[in-house]
């Protein structure tokens, strides 16, 4: 509902008593829409990432509270008050995650899982934690851990030192 428009339908004014106070682009709005922020009391302001990559460079709107994306859908910051998880951002870490110094949700390495990339995977037996699916921070009882690894016995010059080898040199 616009307070006035354009012969084309375009708002040009918006105000509270229509009872859609904020404009964006050439609409009037009840409340900011999705991807979008109040920017003052009577326009709301969009998050944009500039693509660079095009001969003729364009401007697109980021996904809701995202402040830098490399697309629409590939949030990489976040507002304040918001945590970036999956290329999204979110009010709260989900379970099994925590918030980083800079407001990322970080996979908590626990009972065999690890994350890439935003995907949850198990690690390969015998590791019980690890950094990768292969690389182990920790392995399986009865088994004794080494350079990321686990074993049996320690390998050629190591010894055993609570189910770690450790450099005898």
């Amino acid at each position: 509902m616009c307070a006035t428009c354009t012969q084309a339908g375009s708002c040009t004014g918006c105000n509270s008593a229509t009872g859609y106070p904020l404009s964006y682009g050439t609409s009037c709005y009840q409340a900011c829409p999705a991807a979008t922020f109040p920017s003052s009391s009577t326009t709301c302001q969009g998050n944009f990432f500039q693509n660079f990559s095009l001969i003729n460079p364009v401007s697109l709107d980021c996904q809701a509270y995202c402040t830098s994306c490399t697309s629409a859908s590939n949030c990489f910051a976040c507002q304040n008050l918001k945590y970036l998880y999956q290329d999204s951002c979110i009010d709260d870490c989900p379970s099994g995650t925590y918030a980083d110094i800079y407001s990322v949700c970080q996979c908590i390495v626990v009972n065999g899982i690890f994350i890439i990339t935003s995907i949850y995977l198990a690690c390969e037996s015998p590791c019980v934690n690890c950094i990768s699916a292969s690389q182990c921070v920790s392995c399986i009882s009865g088994l004794l851990w080494y350079n990321y690894q686990c074993f049996e016995s320690c390998p050629d010059g190591t010894w055993t030192n609570s189910a770690v080898c450790t450099s005898k040199f």
